[in-house]
């Protein structure tokens, strides 16, 4: 590994004639993720952003950026949401904000990278197309095996011969954080 500017480290080796170079994740083992997701917050925090939202509860005195969160996934809220409008009406969700935009402190998952690793796109086994998401199944194009699968999406995203080029690829190992604390 390479340290080429603050922050950003790349891999570099020979290949035959050529030399291969790419940019690593930014994150190691025991570093903690957050996801971002889309959200609602209260119809009358609509005109303001998300950081103006946190900055306005710490300013009535709580001790950590806060406001009501509806999470789009699913549908489910945090924190109250009666009284900000007239009451006793309970409070509607407001307009649908992309999850780019979701402050640190909305975030309801966390992730925990466990590994990080660099490989060739057609070494991922049958347990890491699994783990990715894709699944078993007779009815998707690409076969019954996870692996064949996820070749075949990443051939409909990528474009073709994208898997035939089986570039390097990087491979983060991660879970679930158990309790969502301090970032």
């Amino acid at each position: 590994m390479q340290k080429n500017s603050p922050g950003a480290m790349t891999w570099k080796k020979s290949f035959a004639a050529s030399r291969t170079r790419m940019a690593a994740p930014t994150a190691s083992p025991a570093t903690r993720l957050w996801v971002r997701e889309a959200f609602r917050f209260p119809a009358s925090l609509d005109h303001l952003s998300p950081s103006v939202c946190g900055d306005k509860a710490l300013d009535a005195g709580y001790r950590t950026p806060w406001a009501p969160t509806q999470f789009e996934a699913d549908g489910s809220r945090t924190g109250e949401w009666r009284g900000f409008d007239t009451p006793p009406e309970k409070t509607k969700p407001g307009k649908l904000r992309p999850g780019i935009h979701m402050p640190r402190w909305a975030s309801r998952i966390a992730l925990d990278i466990k590994a990080v690793r660099v490989e060739r796109l057609q070494d991922i086994s049958e347990a890491d197309a699994l783990a990715e998401g894709v699944p078993h199944s007779l009815n998707l194009p690409g076969g019954r095996f996870a692996r064949e699968n996820f070749e075949h999406l990443w051939w409909t995203i990528n474009g073709d011969g994208s898997w035939d080029s089986n570039p390097w690829v990087w491979v983060v190992e991660f879970e679930r954080a158990q309790a969502h604390k301090e970032i």
